[in-house]
């Protein structure tokens, strides 16, 4: 696990231990790692960590226990909302968000960028927590609202599906939300069509800055090869 800060890898800990104790239960984990169940219990609600030596130690043999990306996916497709949604991890398994906000910003060199660009809902929640890690600030965008002296994007998909009535949906950046010479990274949680990862980027580039990378948790396999043409520094954890 290397890369990653101390606090880094101690909410990696504590994700992955939540997530081994919801699927495997506390005391099969408790034999796996050889920690008496009171202590992990302390572990896994945060009150107690051990020492970041021993993070390190643990974090390997955590990896081999749970798989987070198939977790990640079930939760994404299951819960209040139809249809993969982060609001469906943030309900059942928020750690889980944690847990891909770290995998995504492990791909980002902080040095190439200076604001995170957004849209509200699941991608805020994302943005947020690398924010928080990086010390970047985040600035989003608006679906289907007008902003006065703000730039409008209609949204344009990657792909149609069969049967899809036309959209009229836009997503609005306020104004000064993007300075020239910016260095953006696009962050959002589900791509379906690929249209909000395209009216970002041209909202971006109209307003001056520069998009440096495009990162999304989870990514529709009908618009996988249009999107890696369309964003050459795209980074995805899944592929739904």
């Amino acid at each position: 696990m290397t890369g990653l800060s101390m606090l880094e890898e101690k909410l990696l800990f504590n994700s992955l231990l939540r997530l081994a104790k919801d699927e495997l239960g506390l005391s099969r984990v408790s034999q796996e790692l050889g920690i008496d169940m009171p202590t992990l219990s302390k572990y896994s609600t945060g009150k107690l960590y051990p020492s970041i030596k021993r993070i390190r130690e643990l974090l390997p043999r955590l990896s081999k226990l749970i798989d987070p990306r198939a977790s990640l996916e079930k939760s994404l497709r299951e819960g209040i909302m139809e249809g993969p949604e982060l609001n469906n991890v943030l309900s059942t398994r928020p750690y889980l968000a944690v847990w891909a906000a770290i995998e995504l910003k492990r791909g980002l060199d902080p040095k190439k960028y200076s604001k995170i660009l957004t849209v509200e809902g699941g991608g805020i929640s994302i943005a947020t927590i690398i924010s928080m890690l990086e010390g970047k600030k985040i600035v989003y965008a608006l679906r289907n609202t007008f902003v006065p002296r703000g730039l409008t994007e209609p949204c344009t998909p990657l792909h149609s599906y069969s049967g899809e009535p036309k959209s009229r949906a836009y997503i609005t950046l306020p104004p000064k939300a993007v300075s020239k010479d910016d260095r953006v990274i696009v962050v959002d949680d589900v791509s379906w069509t690929g249209c909000t990862l395209t009216s970002l980027q041209r909202l971006a580039h109209v307003q001056g800055g520069e998009v440096t990378a495009v990162s999304v948790v989870a990514l529709s396999r009908d618009i996988l090869e249009k999107a890696k043409e369309a964003f050459p520094q795209l980074r995805y954890l899944l592929v739904i």
